[in-house]
């Protein structure tokens, strides 16, 4: 067992370590076009000096705190699985508890883990690059890009290390099949329709933002690239007579330039980083101003990272320097993201309502089996059949439980034909072990009678004739209560009608049928009853229990070949009357006293039924 247990939570760890990083490492490569980041703007100079930081080391700084608090959860109830596993190779006594711990937390980290790696990304990568200053609209996408890619690398390790914890716990129960299994009594419990709903809404969710952030770069790229190739034609046919007189000649020019939306703007910026916009209410950035500085050639500059806004400007010379004049304008519409988030949002709604309603049919269908079976454990009643309601997998496991049942009531039927045929056994056994008994015990007072009338044939003598009579009568007296006692035992064997009755007349019974069994072996009985203990019950059945434990007592001591004394002892108090039976034969074998009230259990072989004591 061990060196299962150890392929199978390394492999877990394995796979929880290796899926966020093989997602990590996708998105490492897409988020820049995802995102529609300008060329040659990350990893380098520019970017160090922009954001005081690459590319890279945001990424893995962002990384590595999503992943570090879910490999430390992770890390954790890992090693305490593999020490209750460890433990329960050795505390063999404690088998019960260690396998119910290392069973909840096998069916608790999962949930644990999917949560960790959900709420981490959600709460720490909004924070990371607020505290940076980054703007509001740049966090909402970098953060959902970020949520989306963790959020799935979370329901590929959730589904997998479920089924992998699952056999790890079949496999445990394999090695300790004596153990109860009752994860299910745990509370909270997830039903199925939570559980499919937890694993394929956030699938839905991450697809459905996914196309529509994809939708949303796609067409900010070719409203930029016709806004670009517009504007850039446009400047290019006004300023074509060369050079200018100077800064306010290109302005006026540059005001004929006409906008195809108010949200744009005409611009001029020197060699200097000096900007003047036309429109005062939309002011040039830092990353727009040194990215059109630092990459001319390309007559095509950007705001800033992930902000829709762009700028199409060519340069223009005076008498004394050169200028760049141009358009910045948005490469999106608030009526296209508008439309794009409720579409998004109704399909969203759409689909979670028909997932809802096919996660809450299933979960019906199973909890309709569980109601039933409900029903068959409280009202012990195995004549109830589970009714099909579907032609599917549920139904299938219906229709199989039914045909359990019809088999499990055919071998309980041949069952209690079996062992109502042991308990005509075992009665036969005790009239046997009886009659022997009563036989040799009739035989001597039967002897004597016999020897008796014999010398009654050759006495005359009034006073000798007396005494043989005398002792006929006693002999005759004895017969009559050995044959009493044996009727009184087995005349009503199967009798089960209760009344009132002496505990003192059934001792007495019991030692003079077992008279022989005493004497035979050496024993002696000893009964302490007061003579007027009445009680209510099944005299027949009370019999049987009692001579069955004196004869195991006498038997004791025969295997061990010594002489000894069998005592009952009848003790009163308030609502009870209790019968204690000693005998000093050496006690119950440890190994079996856990066992005794087992139908089945006898340590005499062939002898014994094991059965006697139970059903009386």
């Amino acid at each position: 067992m061990s060196k299962s247990r150890n392929i199978n939570t390394s492999k877990i760890a394995k796979f929880y370590l290796t899926i966020p990083l093989i997602i990590s490492i996708i998105l490492y490569i897409l988020l820049p076009t995802i995102l529609n980041y300008p060329i040659g703007s990350i990893d380098n100079k520019f970017q160090q000096e922009i954001d005081g930081m690459t590319y890279s080391m945001q990424f893995l700084l962002m990384s590595s705190v999503c992943f570090l608090l879910g490999t430390i959860v992770l890390v954790i109830n890992i090693n305490k699985i593999n020490k209750l596993l460890a433990a329960l190779e050795k505390e063999k006594n404690k088998k019960q508890v260690l396998v119910q711990k290392i069973t909840s937390l096998c069916v608790k980290l999962p949930i644990r883990l999917y949560i960790t790696q959900i709420i981490v990304p959600l709460v720490f990568i909004p924070t990371i690059l607020l505290v940076r200053g980054v703007e509001f609209i740049v966090v909402l996408k970098i953060s959902s890009i970020f949520i989306l890619f963790l959020t799935f690398s979370a329901v590929l390790s959730y589904v997998f290390s479920q089924g992998e914890f699952k056999k790890l716990i079949i496999k445990i129960y394999e090695n300790q099949v004596d153990l109860e299994n009752n994860i299910i009594k745990e509370k909270p419990k997830l039903s199925i329709k939570t559980k499919i709903v937890l694993e394929l809404l956030p699938l839905i969710i991450i697809s459905l933002i996914f196309t529509s952030l994809i939708s949303y770069t796609m067409n900010s790229e070719i409203i930029g690239d016709v806004k670009y190739n517009s504007y850039k034609n446009e400047l290019e046919r006004i300023f074509d007579k060369g050079i200018y007189k100077d800064k306010n000649e290109i302005i006026n020019s540059l005001k004929s330039i006409k906008l195809i939306d108010e949200n744009s703007t005409q611009f001029i910026v020197d060699e200097n980083g000096n900007s003047f916009s036309l429109n005062s209410n939309i002011q040039l950035s830092n990353f727009f101003i040194k990215y059109l500085l630092e990459n001319k050639e390309g007559n095509r500059t950007y705001d800033y990272y992930c902000i829709d806004r762009e700028g199409a400007f060519i340069p223009v010379k005076t008498n004394s320097e050169t200028y760049y004049v141009g358009v910045s304008y948005p490469t999106t519409s608030y009526m296209y993201i508008k439309m794009l988030g409720i579409s998004a949002t109704a399909l969203l709604v759409i689909i979670f309502v028909t997932l809802y309603y096919i996660a809450k049919s299933l979960g019906k269908d199973i909890k309709l089996i569980t109601l039933g079976l409900n029903k068959i454990i409280e009202q012990n009643d195995l004549t109830y059949n589970l009714t099909v309601t579907s032609n599917d997998e549920t139904g299938e496991l219906t229709n199989s439980f039914n045909e359990i049942q019809e088999l499990t009531k055919k071998h309980i039927k041949e069952i209690r034909e079996n062992q109502d045929l042991i308990v005509r056994q075992g009665k036969l056994s005790i009239l046997g072990e009886m009659a022997g008994g009563m036989a040799h015990d009739i035989n001597n007072p039967a002897s004597a009678i016999n020897m008796s009338i014999d010398c009654l044939y050759e006495i005359d003598n009034k006073e000798d004739r007396a005494k043989i009579l005398d002792n006929m009568k006693e002999c005759t007296k004895r017969i009559l209560a050995i044959v009493s006692s044996v009727r009184d035992q087995f005349r009503n064997l199967g009798d089960t009608k209760k009344s009132n009755f002496l505990l003192s007349d059934v001792f007495k019974n019991i030692k003079i049928v077992m008279q022989n069994q005493l004497t035979k072996y050496n024993c002696t009985l000893k009964i302490n009853c007061d003579s007027n203990i009445k009680v209510y019950g099944e005299i027949n059945k009370l019999n049987q229990v009692i001579s069955n434990i004196v004869m195991n007592s006498i038997l004791a001591y025969k295997d061990i070949n010594k002489k000894g004394e069998v005592t009952i002892d009848v003790v009163e108090d308030e609502k009870y009357n209790i019968i204690k039976i000693k005998d000093e034969a050496g006690g119950i074998p440890e190994k079996i006293r856990n066992k005794l009230f087992e139908k089945i259990l006898t340590t005499r072989g062939t002898q014994g039924t094991g059965l006697r004591t139970i059903f009386s």
